[in-house]
């Protein structure tokens, strides 16, 4: 029978029956995956003025990489406009965007940081 396996410290051991009969113990294995993880995740907490008229600022929250790509995309899936930025804080962050020059109307705002994608709506009027 193959014991009960629970990860300590030092790690794990595997037991495998053997095709002839009996039992192989491994080592303990380890892994250099940290097992933590974080709860929060990429928010876009503020888009003003929103309806937008040619300006507008995003605040975002929960950046795990360095990268954020932004994205608008029209209602047809189309995107009108997309912009990188790099070397970005982990955490909150404050973006402008000044001269849109898209045509009124309505479209979705998204963002990437590599780990998660988040997307909202947004109204443009002219």
């Amino acid at each position: 029978a193959i014991p009960n396996i629970a990860p300590t410290k030092d790690g794990i051991q595997v037991y495998v029956a053997l095709k002839k009969g009996g039992m192989y113990k491994s080592i303990n294995l380890t892994s250099p995956v940290n097992n933590e993880f974080s709860t929060s995740s990429l928010t876009i907490k503020q888009i003003f003025p929103n309806p937008i008229h040619e300006s507008m600022t995003v605040q975002i929250d929960g950046v795990k990489g360095n990268d954020v790509e932004i994205e608008i995309i029209d209602i047809m899936g189309k995107r009108v406009f997309t912009e990188r930025f790099t070397n970005v804080n982990q955490g909150t962050n404050t973006i402008n965007f000044e001269e849109l020059n898209l045509t009124a109307g309505n479209y979705f705002l998204s963002i990437s940081d590599g780990y998660e994608f988040v997307s909202k709506s947004i109204l443009i009027i002219k």
